[in-house]
């Protein structure tokens, strides 16, 4: 309803992009490739190509010297400024894939097929590896009594984070943008808390927004090998504004009663990277003007957020301070999701998503700080003292100078 009121009512128009566009080819530019094609095969085709050479590099220097005063008639510093230094120096960020090759050392170019090759890489990398059993499986979090009663879900709070929706957040597979929402917030504010009444009563997350649309960025290493890109997961606004409106009743709380641990940076308020560098240069510095050494232990975890056992991760939830029936809610929000990559327009096969704390969604991080708390026990053993920001766990230890 909410589309079709959108699309009657809201102009639109459609924009293509290719990996060929540039801001300076006009007219004139065409005409002279257009010349230059008709010229093939003729006696006249090199000076045709010579001619398309020069009206190219003209029409390139006049939008160079077209960039150049804009910038001098702007601050510098500002946004704007460094916006239009990009376009002169033609950093223009690249968005398309380039050719992939497969296993089997072939060359994968069409778009449906390079979103199919990313669909497969990414299904093999998001596996959970096999558990073990070990000393500190599972066997340090502080038990809390789970809380019951009344949730107040009042509309005046929906309102508030439909109002709240960024701008520049990306569309979802609803098709719904963070503008519209925004734009009418005031009117559904009534349905969406009534939407959340229902949700929590039946314990049940919606299908519809189980859906993920997954977006290749390059990471690192050749761009022709697909396991050389991360997946960024884009999902419903509608579902995030939820998120976020049912989570003020439980992630405030989980951050302040201890369950992320004493030593999380990440996700919390008040608490940062800055904060965590700052405590362990003081403190190491303090080590070093008592004239001790300091051992280090630094660890990062390899697709942290895609590779959460959803059962054992329920069972820390159960331990947790979270209301009986919101848990009843998450439990419902793990549960396997539909994925498809979209490559240039064209969309993968769907794959089932599973066992992950999902990307694009609000309450993901705050469910991996859970998952991971217990996590530095071994830490402890050896009398170690950690500082944990996400998924990168590091240790110290201070040591006599004789050591």
């Amino acid at each position: 309803m909410l589309l079709n009121g959108a699309i009657t009512f809201i102009s639109q128009r459609s924009i293509s992009n290719g990996s060929t566009n540039h801001p300076w080819l006009n007219e004139r530019c065409h005409s002279a490739l257009l010349r230059k094609h008709a010229a093939f095969g003729s006696n006249d085709y090199k000076q045709a190509c010579q001619d398309c050479s020069l009206v190219l590099q003209q029409e390139f220097q006049v939008y160079v010297n077209g960039i150049k005063r804009r910038l001098a008639s702007l601050r510098r510093g500002s946004k704007q400024f460094w916006n239009l230094s990009k376009k002169l120096l033609l950093g223009v960020e690249k968005v398309a894939i380039p050719a992939l090759q497969s296993s089997s050392s072939s060359w994968v170019q069409d778009p449906g097929d390079k979103a199919n090759l990313f669909a497969q890489t990414f299904r093999d990398k998001w596996v959970l590896p096999q558990a073990s059993q070990n000393l500190y499986s599972f066997d340090g979090l502080q038990s809390f009594v789970a809380r019951s009663g009344f949730l107040q879900l009042r509309s005046r709070d929906a309102r508030f984070y439909l109002s709240s929706l960024d701008v520049s957040s990306a569309t979802g597979p609803d098709g719904l943008s963070t503008m519209l929402l925004r734009s009418i917030a005031d009117v559904i504010a009534i349905p969406f808390s009534r939407l959340a009444r229902r949700i929590v009563a039946a314990g049940e997350w919606p299908s519809s927004w189980k859906v993920h649309w997954i977006t290749p960025l390059h990471k690192k290493g050749k761009r022709t090998s697909a396991h050389n890109y991360r997946g960024l997961q884009i999902t419903s606004q509608l579902s995030k504004a939820m998120e976020r409106y049912l989570g003020c009743h439980f992630l405030p709380q989980l951050s302040y009663s201890g369950s992320f641990g004493q030593s999380q940076f990440a996700y919390r308020k008040f608490h940062g990277a800055r904060d965590a560098v700052l405590f362990v240069l003081l403190v190491w510095l303090l080590a070093f003007a008592r004239g001790r050494k300091v051992g280090l232990y630094c660890s990062d975890v390899a697709g942290a957020f895609d590779r959460v056992s959803c059962e054992l991760l329920l069972s820390k939830l159960e331990r947790s301070i979270i209301h009986r029936d919101l848990l009843k809610v998450i439990s419902s929000w793990l549960v396997g999701r539909v994925g498809k990559v979209i490559v240039q327009g064209a969309s993968s096969v769907n794959f089932l998503l599973k066992n992950m704390c999902f990307q694009g969604t609000v309450w993901g991080p705050a469910l991996w700080n859970i998952f991971f708390s217990d996590a530095p026990l071994a830490m402890r053993r050896c009398a170690f003292k950690e500082i944990m920001y996400a998924d990168d766990l590091n240790a110290y230890r201070e040591f006599d100078n004789s050591v």
